[in-house]
């Protein structure tokens, strides 16, 4: 999907910037820049969609970038949770990061409040011995 060959680039491009030893929080900051985005100008639907929605549109919605937020017109769809996993050698210790982006979705209705995306947590787990 152009969706992911586009993310591919820009989380490429991203890595390739990075200075040699990066800190683990700025390649964390980094990575959930490019997890925000969405409907992306130079994205387009591919010509051909499947079509697994009643409404061609929700399906269109979903090729205009990496990650699909919920949306009051289309409320049974869109990325629920992030995460982002980087192992740092320095500490020795894998940094499990991860959100729901999905706040509020209970109470939201197609003309009410918007759904947010949550506070990253994070979960430190050390090498194996």
């Amino acid at each position: 999907w152009p969706k992911s060959a586009w993310l591919q680039r820009e989380v490429s491009a991203f890595i390739a910037a990075l200075p040699p030893e990066p800190r683990v929080e700025d390649v964390h900051v980094g990575l959930c820049s490019l997890m925000t985005r969405f409907d992306v100008p130079s994205l387009v639907p591919p010509p051909r969609l499947p079509r697994w929605f009643e409404d061609p549109a929700q399906e269109a919605s979903q090729h205009t970038g990496p990650f699909e937020p919920w949306r009051p017109a289309h409320g049974d769809f869109g990325t629920v949770s992030q995460r982002v996993i980087i192992s740092d050698g320095r500490s020795r210790t894998v940094r499990y990061f991860y959100r729901s982006t999905n706040v509020g979705w209970e109470t939201a209705a197609a003309d009410g409040p918007t759904v947010l995306a949550g506070p990253w947590r994070e979960v430190a787990m050390p090498w194996a011995a």
